[in-house]
């Protein structure tokens, strides 16, 4: 809520919402809650401190106001660095991984590259793994809920600042794309798209669009939610040909 006042007053230069925006920071800064997650969490938090101070909506040391928080963080991570590399699959923690990278861009902690290079790779190689063996008869998985959590990977590894990307966890679901068993989702084409630009891949932008165009065509407006609709405007993706 404070980054999107904060956004607001920025845009319509008022210093009322501006008042209220930093408030609203002000109280979250001041929480006594111990939970490290990114929803709801202490990370969460953290990462719109970051993505203030990155985009000058306010002027902040984040060291300053966030440091005994930090380490809370970090031990939360390393847990799930733990867990991950023994196969337990914590969806709710993926998204710290976004925390750990903004955070690094912006300060240049190490101890946060670290910890989001081994959280890739620890997800990743449970993407990868599922993704080959995955049977949709046998898996106590439903095929809709494991697409969501790996386009939620997918998601995070395209809005983090990598110069590796996970190519097998990306190829091993193109194949599983080909062979029909998986639906067409825009928020996954998008990015695919994404990280096919990075890479320079024509062969996953090739499929990045036909999934999209795919997702479109059988898109029902009646039935989607407001915010899944504002999404699907607000990705980075070809949509003039749909």
């Amino acid at each position: 809520m404070a980054l999107a006042l904060f956004e607001t007053a920025n845009i319509l230069d008022d210093n009322y919402i501006e008042e209220q925006a930093l408030q609203t920071l002000q109280e979250a800064l001041l929480t006594q809650n111990k939970d490290t997650s990114f929803e709801s969490g202490l990370s969460g938090i953290g990462y719109v401190l970051l993505c203030l101070i990155r985009n000058e909506l306010i002027d902040a040391d984040f060291d300053e106001l966030f440091a005994d928080k930090l380490a809370l963080i970090h031990k939360y991570a390393t847990k799930l660095c733990a867990d991950a590399a023994k196969g337990n699959l914590q969806i709710d923690g993926m998204k710290i991984i976004l925390f750990m990278d903004l955070h690094h861009l912006l300060t240049g902690n190490n101890q946060s590259l670290e910890l989001r290079n081994r959280l890739l790779n620890a997800y990743g190689e449970i993407f990868k793994k599922l993704l080959s063996e995955f049977r949709t008869e046998s898996e106590p998985l439903s095929q809709n809920c494991f697409l969501m959590f790996v386009e939620n990977y997918l998601r995070i590894v395209n809005e983090c600042n990598l110069t590796d990307i996970p190519t097998d966890v990306i190829d091993y679901y193109i194949t599983g794309y080909e062979s029909g068993r998986w639906m067409s989702r825009f928020p996954m084409a998008a990015s695919l798209y994404g990280l096919a630009q990075k890479a320079g891949n024509t062969y996953w932008e090739a499929y990045a669009l036909q999934q999209a165009g795919t997702a479109l065509r059988v898109l029902d407006v009646r039935k989607e939610t407001l915010r899944n609709m504002t999404d699907i405007l607000s990705y980075e993706i070809p949509m003039e040909s749909y």
